[in-house]
């Protein structure tokens, strides 16, 4: 059984700070050196100051926590005068169209995944969990949030969001560093609908869809303290939970993009040796035009069509490559998974130019124009595009027991940081 409660947010303080949209930023984990220092010149207040903080070694951690402090004493950021669910609505423009996704922010009991209760999707690195269990022992807070997935079937809880959120938000905020994002903010504090969601929430499984290692540094953290406080005599302890959203998985709006590959070898014989390489393996075609529209519709294409497909990028060419044992007769949910395009660019093509090329290293982006520079440069040298699984097929496969492999996916829009903060 899942455990969430309502909160008082930690939350900036709107008569210390006029403008919300210049100190909210994207996640710690998708912000680049320019767009913090972007974020940092926009406000001397933008939580980008704490959650990438300033300073050599533990020195910045220590900073973040000091910085933190004096924000509080200052007013510039104040603590809910009540517990609350709050009901968040995310909208995003995605060329000319608008779309909305809506979902609730409280706080997750943290227990282990082996109790198959949470549920994780990927694998993590060890790097990004060390950086950030050191701000969380410094700062003792949440500043971001993890992002769950959960089942609605009878939409009970979806009915109690919708009738709380047919008033004015008390927060409606567009980000100074993406204009296309809207959010917009609703405290469900009445004890009926947060007995509601709390009663209609306790029987689901939540996945991890974002924050695999906030979740994990929580997890380290929480574990720490039990050894710690044995001998005390309380049911509460704030440590014991982390910062949740919470999104219905059906929202057809929920959207997942690929984590596309960028790869360095010991030995590269050039694009034309690397699908000669290949070509047991899949069919390759070449492109006469290098653009991402054009990679994305030969593999939206070969999605429709249920092949599974690759576009790999050198300097000067590319190359479409159709894996040639696409199946699409599999039922078995172990097949499902061997079956999926990131593990078959894991399993087969990447293990392949492995045993025969050496692979010194491997970037991950999601950026198209992104890959293109790297491989400009010589920096890596091809990029690889594929497609992702659908919001269903991450949920069977994980369900079940497997996990993909890491930077699989990303999900899409994300939560921004500094809306509503869990400090304990």
């Amino acid at each position: 059984m899942v455990e969430i409660l309502p909160f008082r947010g930690l939350m900036f303080n709107e008569n210390n700070v006029k403008d919300f949209s210049m100190v909210i930023s994207p996640p710690y984990d998708v912000i680049s050196p320019e767009l913090k220092e972007k974020l940092r010149n926009a406000n001397e207040h933008n939580i980008v100051n704490i959650i990438l903080p300033d300073g050599k070694n533990c020195k910045k951690y220590t900073n973040a926590s000091t910085l933190l402090d004096r924000w509080i004493n200052e007013g510039v950021l104040v603590t809910d005068d009540r517990e609350c669910f709050y009901i968040i609505e995310i909208s995003f423009k995605t060329g000319h169209d608008t779309s909305k996704i809506k979902g609730f922010i409280g706080l997750t009991k943290i227990e282990p995944f082996e109790d198959g209760n949470i549920i994780p999707h990927e694998k993590t690195l060890s790097a990004p969990k060390e950086d950030r269990l050191k701000l969380l022992k410094k700062c003792m807070a949440n500043f971001g949030m993890i992002y769950t997935l959960y089942h609605d079937n009878e939409n009970k809880i979806s009915q109690i969001l919708d009738s709380v959120s047919s008033n004015g938000p008390f927060m409606d905020v567009s980000p100074y560093y993406d204009s296309k994002l809207h959010f917009r903010l609703w405290r469900a504090c009445d004890k009926k609908d947060i007995i509601g969601i709390k009663t209609h929430m306790k029987d689901r499984k939540l996945l991890i869809a974002d924050g695999h290692h906030r979740y994990e540094t929580s997890m380290i953290y929480r574990n720490k303290n039990i050894k710690d406080r044995k001998n005390i005599n309380e049911s509460f302890f704030p440590g014991d939970y982390i910062l949740t959203l919470y999104m219905e998985s059906s929202q057809k709006n929920i959207k997942i993009y690929p984590t596309y590959r960028m790869v360095k070898f010991s030995n590269f014989p050039g694009i034309a040796g690397i699908t000669e390489i290949l070509g047991d393996l899949f069919k390759p075609a070449a492109i006469g035009s290098v653009n991402h529209e054009r990679i994305v519709s030969l593999l939206d294409c070969a999605k429709s069509a249920k092949e599974k497909a690759f576009v790999i990028s050198g300097k000067d060419s590319a190359y479409h490559l159709k894996y040639l044992k696409t199946r699409d007769d599999i039922v078995d949910i172990r097949q499902k998974y061997d079956n999926l395009d990131i593990n078959i660019l894991h399993n087969v093509l990447l293990k392949t130019l492995e045993k025969k090329l050496g692979i010194l290293n491997t970037g991950f982006t999601n950026s198209a124009e992104e890959v293109f520079y790297n491989v400009r440069k010589n920096i890596f040298d091809i990029g690889i595009f594929l497609n992702t699984p659908s919001v269903s097929e991450m949920e069977e496969i994980c369900l079940s027991g497997y996990l993909m492999p890491q930077k699989s996916t990303y999900f899409c829009p994300k939560p921004c940081t500094g809306l509503v903060m869990y400090k304990f």
